[in-house]
């Protein structure tokens, strides 16, 4: 390999780490999950947080089946987003929390229909420097039958 070659390689591999590293350049995270032909989707704008910076984050589910699918639920929400710190095993946050009229223990899609929910979640001083797992859940027949999660890491801009 020439120099110029291998200043080339370098220069790219550094503009990589550079983008990947860059919140500028930070495009979220989201991961997949699937359940009786729904497509279980949660996203989350950044992947890392920061005290006092709101993290949008939002779950979407897909009818992938040529008929309706219903779920039902009776103890647990059919669909909810949760928020938890994975150190201390505490819940932060919740679409149903957030949301308590709108949370329902029967839903139904039809064949190809989206649903989506979204929630914001601002992160807290005391917050910092922990891992919070941002988990869609879906529940069927009370059971929780697919939970696509994230993790994210809390930091404080501003450290007092």
């Amino acid at each position: 390999m020439s120099t110029s070659s291998r200043s080339v390689a370098i220069l790219a591999g550094l503009f990589v780490v550079v983008v990947a590293c860059n919140p500028i350049f930070d495009t979220g995270v989201t991961n997949t999950g699937a359940y009786n032909n729904l497509v279980v989707k949660i996203q989350v704008n950044r992947s890392f947080a920061r005290v006092g910076e709101s993290l949008q984050i939002r779950l979407t589910t897909i009818n992938d089946a040529n008929q309706p699918i219903v779920i039902e639920s009776k103890d647990k929400f059919v669909l909810d987003i949760i928020v938890e710190d994975l150190g201390n095993r505490q819940i932060l946050t919740s679409w149903s929390a957030q949301n308590p009229d709108k949370a329902t223990h029967r839903i139904e899609w039809k064949p190809g229909e989206t649903k989506t929910m979204e929630i914001d979640w601002v992160p807290r001083p005391e917050e910092n420097d922990r891992v919070v797992g941002i988990v869609g859940i879906l529940s069927e027949a009370s059971k929780i039958r697919q939970a696509p999660s994230v993790l994210i890491h809390v930091t404080d801009p501003h450290p007092r």
